[in-house]
């Protein structure tokens, strides 16, 4: 799982943009892969694109539908908009789950609003 913001440092009232990429390092498929981003206060949720669409969104947080198969060695990447609110340092949270996976993986990304 690897979080990269696109913009850091960005301007409050700026648009940051966040990739999120899934790859599978096993050399077997795996299945429902689910990717759900949170936002702390300094981040609103705007829109997003991707293999799969969300599935629910709020200002400060969206999950997707899961992706059926991820297969051996493969990438799935989605693109996330989020509107800079207030200066600070941000912490960007993802969460993925999966059919294979015991335990979900988390990121942090921090991105500095100015």
């Amino acid at each position: 799982l690897e979080v990269i913001d696109t913009e850091d440092p960005v301007q409050v009232g700026g648009m940051e943009k966040f990739y999120v990429t899934v790859t599978n390092q096993g050399n077997a498929e795996d299945t429902n892969v689910v990717i759900k981003m949170s936002f702390e206060e300094n981040f609103d949720y705007v829109s997003s694109s991707g293999p799969t669409d969300a599935k629910s969104a709020s200002a400060k947080s969206v999950e997707f539908a899961p992706l059926s198969v991820l297969g051996a060695g493969k990438k799935a990447t989605w693109e996330i908009n989020a509107k800079s609110l207030s200066e600070g340092d941000h912490r960007t949270s993802v969460k993925l789950t999966s059919d294979t996976l015991q335990r979900p993986v988390d990121e942090t990304e921090s991105t500095h609003v100015y």
